[in-house]
């Protein structure tokens, strides 16, 4: 099934263009500086309810935490990067997505280098809540 039922072929283009080493460059840059202003640091037992395709941990003030996988980054960005209708995506933060694909490379993926701290906390809210909640 297509990563995104409604973008067809396209998103998944995009999801083989984004590397593993690009996800984890964007959860870094979303942990020391995006996400910083909502979660806190994921406790021991914020652990205890992960997955096996789990690759990211992300815990609101006061709630319960949210596990990611590669495949919900993966979406965050085609979502982001098609401009889905009715998301809430900062301008600037949905540049980055669209500087980061065009600056791909089949050797390195999407170019992370334009992914910064805002762009990076959208997307993993994008992962965690399906939208853009703070």
């Amino acid at each position: 099934m297509p990563i995104t039922q409604r973008l067809g072929t396209w998103a998944e283009t995009v999801a083989q263009a984004v590397t593993d080493e690009n996800l984890t460059d964007i959860i870094t840059t979303a942990a020391y500086g995006g996400v910083t202003y909502w979660a806190v640091p994921p406790t021991k037992e914020d652990f205890d309810t992960a997955t096996a395709d789990t690759i990211a941990t992300f815990v609101p003030e006061g709630e319960r935490p949210h596990h990611i996988s590669a495949r919900d980054l993966r979406k965050a960005y085609i979502r982001m990067l098609a401009g889905d209708a009715g998301l809430y995506i900062g301008a600037a933060a949905r540049r980055s997505a669209v500087r980061a694909w065009t600056g791909r490379t089949e050797e390195d993926g999407i170019d992370t280098t334009h992914i910064d701290a805002d762009a990076a906390d959208q997307l993993v809210q994008l992962a965690c809540f399906g939208k853009v909640v703070f």
